[in-house]
């Protein structure tokens, strides 16, 4: 059966990096806090806490300071990932849209030529996590994913998939097991898939469709 050449937007941080494992370690270490995965995306009044602050801007500030720092460079991706993106790479257009600041470009940028050399035509930053005074110009993934022409979106997050199925990508693969993508309902048009395995083969299914 011939397969379909698929546009697909991969995201960086808990898709290709387990960022969020190594942000909670460092803040907890730093604070004597206990931060776990289901605060993760939770900074809000009843967890403030939690996260041992008086504001969320203060909790993001502090995520943000690990986030610029060479422990966060060091991060190195899950091998599962490096071996599924260079598959993919071979068969399809790949093309990286991250949450990240602008300014972790060098880093990211970095990281994708150690392990994912030629793998990614190219890569989007959409200030997704930036603090809410900074004067970012902040895109969504799903206005990304209509410029790109993208069939597929490889996410984490339930709000970047809600936004590329409003941008009309055919297909969002729901990346991974955490606490902050569990769906009592699953959208149409998203799969949850919980590890590389699954992903690759959910790619393969659209592709032949």
């Amino acid at each position: 059966m011939t397969q379909r050449r698929l546009i697909i937007a991969v995201d960086c941080d808990d898709v290709l990096v387990p960022t969020a494992r190594h942000v909670i370690d460092d803040y907890n270490e730093r604070f004597g806090t206990e931060v776990g995965f289901e605060h993760f995306y939770d900074m809000t009044d009843a967890t403030l806490d939690v996260w041992g602050v008086e504001s969320r801007e203060e909790a993001v500030k502090r995520v943000a300071d690990f986030l610029h720092s060479d422990k966060h460079s060091q991060i190195k991706p899950d091998p599962e990932a490096i071996l599924a993106i260079k598959k993919l790479a071979v068969e399809h257009e790949l093309h990286l849209v991250s949450g990240r600041v602008d300014a972790l470009k060098p880093v990211t940028e970095r990281m994708l030529e150690m392990y994912f050399p030629d793998c990614f035509l190219t890569v989007e930053h959409t200030n997704f996590i930036a603090p809410k005074d900074a004067k970012l110009v902040r895109r969504s993934k799903g206005d990304i994913c209509r410029a790109l022409g993208a069939d597929i979106l490889i996410d984490d997050h339930p709000h970047h998939a809600e936004s590329a199925l409003a941008a009309n990508v055919s297909k969002v693969i729901l990346f991974g097991e955490y606490a902050w993508n569990r769906l009592d309902v699953t959208p149409q048009g998203v799969v949850h898939c919980k590890d590389w395995s699954r992903a690759v083969e959910e790619v393969n299914i659209h592709a032949t469709r």
